[in-house]
């Protein structure tokens, strides 16, 4: 029962950081065609209270306002369209996002809107 509780939470969580701020990137090694941009820590900026970490050997991990709403995986991108897939490893829950870069700020946004926005550390 706790864990369908801590999937349902972290579910709703996703939801909302992501209709606040997209924050998957990806990394040179295992994480794609490059993304050497995207490598870092980024830190959430305005309602977006999560920081997101993008190595470059292909994981990510991301702390949210909360315990429960941290999670980790991979993440591979594609530069050329401008695209960042995160795969989070406890549930295989999927992320994917456009992302914009414009000097140390980084935008997320799923097709379905809700972008996310982060600024470099």
């Amino acid at each position: 029962m706790r864990k369908i509780f801590k999937m349902a939470v972290l579910a709703v969580v996703c939801c909302l950081v992501m209709s606040i701020f997209a924050g998957c990137s990806g990394g040179e090694e295992g994480g794609g065609s490059g993304g050497n941009e995207l490598v870092g820590t980024w830190e959430g900026t305005g309602d977006e209270g999560a920081t997101i970490t993008f190595k470059s050997n292909g994981n990510f991990s991301e702390k949210g306002i909360s315990k429960d709403a941290d999670m980790s995986g991979t993440y591979t991108i594609d530069e050329t369209n401008k695209r960042v897939v995160c795969k989070e490893k406890e549930y295989g829950l999927v992320f994917d996002y456009n992302y914009t870069i414009s000097g140390n700020d980084l935008t997320l946004q799923m097709d379905i809107g809700y972008p996310r926005t982060f600024t470099k550390k």
